[in-house]
């Protein structure tokens, strides 16, 4: 019984949250690669500063994964360790780190030489991560093979 009230209170709390405009308008303003180390012959770590604005409540990010696709060929997969804090109602830059491995097929040089002329138009993402509101509910987010640069479009309003 207990566990079918926790699950109506969820339930009703993730409609409530789903019918918060505010919540749908949080995007991704901009980013930048901090750094890249190579990691071996296949892997990066790679650091990247990401500009987040939160007109809504706060939340934790983490087990963060992704795999990057250019032109529909998979270059990688990412995966972070890290645990990002976004604060509510602010507009703020937040560093992620993490590691790509790259895919069969790809190579350490073409994938610096990518980023030396890196298009937006040509990439998409599928990515995943577990989202933590500062009141306990949680959720995995999951998109699969989005435009990269739907990302940071500006909602309409």
């Amino acid at each position: 019984m207990k566990s079918l009230k926790k699950i109506l209170v969820l339930l009703i709390a993730s409609l409530f949250l789903a019918g918060c405009g505010k919540i749908s308008d949080i995007h991704l303003t901009n980013y930048k690669i901090a750094s890249v180390s190579p990691v071996g012959l296949r892997g990066l770590d790679v650091a990247l500063d990401l500009g987040i604005d939160n007109p809504s409540l706060q939340f934790t990010v983490s087990d963060i994964t992704a795999e990057l696709f250019r032109d529909g060929k998979s270059i990688g997969t990412y995966a972070s360790p890290d645990q990002v804090l976004v604060k509510s109602k602010t507009v703020a830059e937040y560093r992620v780190t993490g590691r790509i491995m790259l895919s069969d097929g790809v190579s350490l040089m073409q994938v610096l030489g990518y980023l030396s002329k890196f298009n937006m138009e040509e990439y998409s993402i599928s990515y995943g991560a577990n989202v933590k509101l500062k009141g306990g509910l949680h959720a995995r987010v999951q998109k699969n093979k989005v435009p990269l640069k739907e990302l940071f479009e500006e909602k309409e309003k």
